[in-house]
């Protein structure tokens, strides 16, 4: 059996012109941007005024949402017997290894009696790890998925999302759209007659994702040392709520169409001058990973409340993973005699108000073709209201305790 590397599965010219076509006018509009918008300091800046608050965040899916890949941010498994992916297609699988020059994927394709294959590096690591991870390579300036991915709830490597079981596909761009959600600051510069992603980024979600870049208000206070009110930063605490809405919006509202370019936003502005997202209305069912903040919209909750946002619940200084400890918000506005599960199972329902009204319901919209059955993460569903037969199933949960 003869092995060949191939450039067999190399992105087609079509693909190569539209997108530095874009990355063009993305480069372009960046240009325009005045100088002092983009300059910023990094998380570790903050340490020396904010420790506390750094100490938890960076342990939060936000900030781990995009890393190095490293032996320490990829989760999959490089040992013999748990590196390799096979496929339902006999002549096609995968292989996880470690190199000198660090972490790769190996797709394997057997053509009559002849192996071909490809080989890309992992480079960054895209999502927090608990649900799970994807993988993204460089190829001539631009970030392209690697077809592996994986999956949390398996422990194992599993095909990227969307992509079909026993496909060697490696030409899944990623766009500033994409980059805009998972990390801070990502550049397009124009190298000759081609754009190109610039090596100026900032992976994750850093502090100033959220605060706005903060290299005026850190040199603002190392002069003075004295001064104990925060300048030349934004504090989101301080936004009207629309403002708040919108600092998560950016991200949680599902697909929209960009109105100007990807990484143009500015904490505190209005984003529908930046994004036109699809309002979710009474009696629609949006996906519970498509957006979030709409689907808050619609709950009774937030329409009899002037101030309700996302950080009512959210605290995104902190990982948040405690349900009992979340339904301690609901404690500030409701009593437990109001609600009908209480009469029945008493007191123990007071942990359950996550459960019950904003209940775990399938994405349609990230989809995993294992090869063997399609699997569908679960998301909450941010519409915060009576779901019947969730709350049957609580209620008989409780009842056998």
């Amino acid at each position: 059996m003869t092995f060949k590397p191939s450039n067999l599965f190399r992105y087609p010219s079509s693909v190569v012109v539209s997108i530095f076509g874009f990355l063009f006018v993305f480069s372009l509009a960046q240009a325009e941007e005045p100088e002092q918008r983009v300059f910023f300091a990094g998380t570790q800046s903050c340490r020396a005024c904010h420790q506390e608050i750094v100490e938890t965040y960076v342990q939060t899916a936000h900030f781990e949402t995009s890393q190095l890949a490293d032996e320490h941010s990829i989760q999959g498994s490089f040992a013999s017997g748990s590196n390799t992916l096979k496929t339902g297609n006999p002549n096609v699988y995968f292989r996880m290894e470690k190199r000198q020059d660090g972490f790769h994927q190996t797709a394997y394709r057997n053509e009559q009696s002849t192996i071909r294959s490809r080989r890309e590096r992992f480079d960054l690591v895209m999502g927090s790890g608990r649900k799970g991870q994807s993988y993204l390579y460089w190829k001539d300036g631009l970030l392209f998925q690697l077809p592996v991915s994986y999956l949390v709830a398996s422990g194992k490597w599993t095909n990227s999302p969307g992509m079909i079981d026993g496909q060697i596909v490696f030409d899944r761009f990623i766009s500033p759209r994409c980059l805009e959600c998972h990390t801070t600051l990502f550049r397009a510069e124009i190298k000759g007659s081609k754009a190109r992603y610039s090596s100026r980024f900032l992976i994750g979600l850093s502090c100033e994702k959220c605060h706005g870049a903060g290299s005026a208000h850190v040199d603002f206070h190392k002069k003075d040392l004295q001064e104990t009110e925060g300048r030349s930063i934004l504090n989101p605490d301080h936004f009207p709520r629309e403002r708040k809405l919108d600092q998560c919006a950016l991200c949680h509202s599902g697909a929209a169409k960009p109105i100007k370019p990807p990484f143009s936003y500015r904490p505190g502005e209005p984003l529908s001058e930046y994004l036109e997202i699809e309002p979710v209305r009474e009696g629609s069912r949006p996906d519970v990973h498509a957006n979030q903040v709409g689907l808050l919209r619609l709950s009774r909750c937030f329409t009899a409340s002037d101030d309700m946002s996302c950080s009512t619940c959210h605290n995104v200084h902190t990982e948040q993973r405690n349900l009992s400890e979340l339904a301690q918000k609901c404690m500030q506005c409701h009593r437990t005699q109001e609600c009908g599960t209480a009469t029945k199972a008493g007191v123990s329902v007071q942990g359950e108000c996550i459960e019950c009204h904003m209940p775990n319901e399938k994405s349609n919209l990230i989809t995993i073709d294992s090869g063997e059955e399609a699997f569908f993460e679960s998301y909450r569903n941010h519409t915060i209201a009576v779901y019947p037969d969730v709350a049957d199933q609580v209620l008989q949960r409780l009842m056998q305790k």
